[in-house]
């Protein structure tokens, strides 16, 4: 069965941007037989005068970003609610249980889309045949 995969990443090459600080993912389709495809580039818009989402409130959290704005990140996991996961340099906690309500799951990692999305394809199909994840990571 295919699925999408939200990537938050400034150039679509590389995983480098925090989930709560994206106002864009690159949404990668995985087909029937393990092929992907990239679908293009999904901005999120904030509100009703369709302003780009910061999801950054005036508090710092640490990450640059300003603080994390919990109706923001709500928004932004309501626009990929297509996408089985996401892939994201960091994640905070409030992003990972709002994602998590809506079923998807996270990845945070340091490492090329392409890369990335092979290791996800291979990680689902384990999953789906019920095989050992034990070494997923070769």
């Amino acid at each position: 069965m295919s699925y999408n995969i939200a990537v938050a990443s400034t150039d679509g090459i590389n995983i480098d941007k925090h989930f709560g600080s994206s106002d864009s993912f690159f949404i990668i389709k995985v087909n029937d037989d393990g092929t992907y495809e990239n679908l293009g580039e999904r901005i999120i818009l904030d509100n009703q005068n369709n302003d780009i989402s910061t999801s950054c409130g005036e508090s710092s959290c640490g990450h640059s970003c300003g603080g994390h704005n919990d109706p923001a990140i709500q928004r932004k996991a309501e626009n990929i609610l297509d996408c089985k996961c996401v892939l994201c340099f960091r994640c905070g906690p409030g992003s990972e249980k709002q994602l998590g309500k809506n079923n998807i799951s996270v990845f945070a990692v340091n490492m090329k889309v392409d890369d990335a999305v092979k290791k996800i394809i291979k990680y689902y199909k384990k999953i789906d045949e019920h095989e050992s994840l034990k070494d997923i990571r070769k």
